[in-house]
């Protein structure tokens, strides 16, 4: 049975191992190593670990998610998909660049893949 699994801590070289010893074991793993990103990670793949309490970004009070809860994960990430949708509308329209890059693969490939692109676009 594969996992979903959410790494998240300041020390780099953990996460990376982790994440090599869960591929390895056939899980469905993500890494983070400060807590934005981890939130960010878990907007996109919250894994089921039962009751999670986050503090909201913009009040700073907290909530909990009930992420056993199939339909509540499903929500979450619908939310989290239509935010980075509404973002990229946004950044569109006003003629922003923007480059998706996660901690959980290396950021080497998606940037010549951007300047690529965009040398091209501007010749």
């Amino acid at each position: 049975m594969s996992l979903r699994i959410a790494v998240v801590d300041d020390n780099a070289d953990l996460v990376e191992s982790m994440l090599d010893v869960l591929h390895h074991l056939g899980h469905q793993a993500v890494g983070a190593t400060n807590p934005s990103a981890g939130l960010q990670l878990l907007e996109e793949n919250l894994p089921d670990v039962g009751l999670l309490t986050l503090a909201d970004a913009e009040t700073g009070r907290p909530f909990t998610v009930d992420t056993g809860d199939r339909a509540a994960r499903s929500r979450w990430e619908a939310r989290g998909r239509e935010r980075r949708r509404n973002l990229e509308v946004i950044f569109r329209r006003h003629g922003i660049d923007a480059i998706r890059i996660g901690t959980d693969r290396s950021f080497v490939v998606p940037l010549v893949q951007f300047f690529h692109q965009r040398a091209k676009r501007f010749r």
